[in-house]
């Protein structure tokens, strides 16, 4: 006898997905009574991100599928289709087999309709599965972009809390309209991810950048990480370490009061009074050790979660088109990780990282020395010329959303009722264009958002002195170069020309 099933599972995030596993359960139930079903079986996956994870990593949805090819199953019970997957791409290939074997497929959320049926029906559930798709892709954003803001202010948002620390996670109740930054300053509370120091933790910490220290030379001379890790147990205090936990705390930048962190591709470095209460030892004792450990062969499977500082993530230069050779004055471009004249017998080809590291520094002074006559109107032409555009374009294609959104309701509607010849083409269109339109402001959101972060630092700080060049993002870096027109390089910048930035008048 063929099966009546449950299929659950519930996001990684409570945030992200607040429909537990219980309540998926008492409805699917209710739904089954109603229909006087028995159920013989519960899928049970959990906790699992249907957004990140492949098909072949989900052993319950796994089984679900070789039932269905083995004619186990008669019906599935399952509260939205998000549930089975949230990638248009894996959603067809699962609906493709249970359509197949001719399994029926029921939804229980209220707001979900039902499966389709008929010649298109693959088509409808493509476009059902992309609009799945692209809610999963805004909260994701929508979560990252309020992370970033607590990040940057010293609070821990991101993967494990590093040894000797503990943090502190309030429950949050508030509208999900509000960023957590927000709800905790209107509550007068702290936001989730504040550090607190675990002091029998952080003793043991410290004596291992101590024991590093005192480690003899013959020692080191091997260079081989092993042999050392095995010298450091030696101690009794750390005999319970194991090779990648001592690697994982000498190499942690908090442990002398800077915090780092990487999300969504971007690299953040946190250094204020929160991230200097957290230091551990003092900067002296901290090279010290992290020298020593440079100087060892250590295993890949042992760095690949742990990324040292001067460990950076190449990515495509930010400079082309606008750097010169400063012998030949011929365009400079990319190869690899230098810039490299485009003149035959030149030989200047500087490496990338040095080139922008040197370029910024010198842009930052420039905008010091305009900063110096008028910091009023630097910021506030700033904000005129860079972050305002972006916002407006942004608000634009906000709107152009919403009216797409509506455009598709009624197309959608009237394709069900009538099914046209022409309405699945002009769905598609308008899928196609909503799609292309959401892109775009995904971009632009972002794109204002780091600007007018960058540009809020500024005037809160009243100094470039105090924003460091090595801890600006990737896209902050983009968007300082692109107030340059033109600079040459040859062993040091000269000849930057800059976009004018003060000549305009206040509004």
């Amino acid at each position: 006898m063929k099966k009546t099933i449950i299929y659950l599972r519930k996001s990684l995030d409570s945030d992200k997905q607040p429909q537990s596993l219980t309540m998926q359960i008492d409805i699917a139930m209710e739904y089954a009574r109603k229909n006087d079903w028995m159920i013989h079986e519960i899928y049970n996956e959990g906790m699992c991100s249907a957004r990140k994870t492949e098909i072949a990593e989900r052993p319950e949805l796994n089984r679900l599928l070789s039932d269905i090819r083995e004619n186990k199953i008669a019906r599935i019970i399952v509260f939205k289709r998000d549930r089975l997957a949230r990638n248009v791409q894996q959603y067809i290939e699962i609906y493709r087999l249970i359509k197949n074997h001719q399994v029926e497929l029921h939804f229980t959320a209220e707001n979900e309709p039902p499966p389709f049926h008929g010649a298109t029906s693959e088509f409808i559930e493509a476009i059902m599965a992309g609009i799945s798709e692209h809610e999963a892709n805004n909260i994701v954003r929508r979560l990252i972009l309020s992370k970033i803001p607590l990040i940057r202010k010293g609070y821990w948002q991101v993967g494990r809390v590093p040894f000797a620390y503990e943090s502190i996670n309030k429950k949050k109740e508030d509208s999900e309209e509000d960023s957590q930054e927000d709800l905790y300053v209107k509550q007068g509370k702290e936001p989730n991810g504040k550090l607190l120091i675990v002091p029998e933790k952080a003793a043991l910490v410290e004596s291992l950048y101590k024991e590093v220290d005192k480690l003899p030379s013959s020692l080191l001379a091997s260079g081989d990480f092993y042999q050392v890790c095995r010298a450091i147990r030696q101690n009794d205090l750390f005999k319970e370490l194991k090779n990648e936990q001592i690697w994982r705390i000498i190499v942690q930048p908090l442990h002398k009061g800077i915090l780092f962190q990487k999300l969504d591709g971007e690299e953040y470095t946190t250094d204020n009074e929160i991230t200097q209460n957290l230091r551990i030892v003092s900067d002296e004792l901290w090279e010290k050790a992290n020298r020593v450990f440079r100087q060892l062969d250590v295993p890949p499977h042992i760095t690949k979660e742990t990324e040292p500082e001067d460990i950076s993530i190449e990515a495509d230069p930010l400079l082309d088109g606008v750097l010169y050779c400063g012998k030949c004055e011929q365009p400079l471009a990319a190869k690899k990780k230098v810039y490299k004249c485009q003149t035959e017998n030149c030989k200047n080809s500087p490496k990338v990282k040095q080139v922008e590291h040197e370029v910024l520094e010198k842009l930052v002074t420039h905008l010091l020395e305009l900063g110096s006559k008028d910091w009023k109107k630097l910021i506030h032409n700033l904000n005129r010329k860079y972050a305002a555009p972006f916002k407006r374009l942004a608000e634009t294609k906000a709107k152009e959303l919403t009216v797409l959104e509506e455009r598709i309701k009624q197309e959608f509607q009237e394709f069900v009722l009538y099914t046209e010849q022409d309405s699945e083409k002009r769905l598609s269109s308008w899928i196609d264009q909503y799609k292309k339109t959401a892109k775009e402001n995904e971009m632009l959101e972002s794109l204002y958002f780091h600007i007018h972060n960058f540009i809020l630092i500024l005037d809160k700080e009243k100094t470039l002195e105090r924003v460091h060049i090595d801890k600006l993002t990737r896209i902050e870096k983009q968007h300082l170069f692109s107030l340059v027109k033109k600079v040459s390089f040859y062993k040091k910048p000269s000849n930057l020309y800059c976009y004018e930035i003060l000549e305009a008048k206040n509004e």
